[in-house]
């Protein structure tokens, strides 16, 4: 365990189970998510798969900030006569697209 991302097998016995005094919070992981690793740490078996947290997405989103479009994004969305629009969005996508 980590404080980016939690694997579930799938099964009982996992490799290291997060244990309920070191859950991430609701904020860090969501509802669903929280529910998974606390039910993992009690030994009750989960459905696999994984669980990226809010810390995994930091360094990417701090990238998408320092945009261009994000920033014209902001503005448009503070203006009380403007509003964000499909092309801002898309830029915002595309700038994601650089940096994968």
């Amino acid at each position: 365990m980590n404080d980016k991302y939690y694997i579930f097998t799938g099964s009982k016995q996992q490799e290291a189970p997060p244990s309920p005094s070191t859950s991430p919070t609701l904020n860090e992981v969501g509802g669903k998510a929280l529910s998974l690793i606390r039910t993992s740490a009690l030994q009750f078996p989960v459905p696999p798969g994984f669980v990226l947290t809010v810390s995994f997405f930091q360094p990417w989103l701090e990238q998408i900030k320092q945009s261009k479009a994000w920033f014209l994004s902001r503005v448009a969305s503070a203006d009380p006569e403007g509003s964000v629009t499909r092309e801002d969005c898309d830029a915002i996508k595309e700038q994601c697209k650089k940096i994968l």
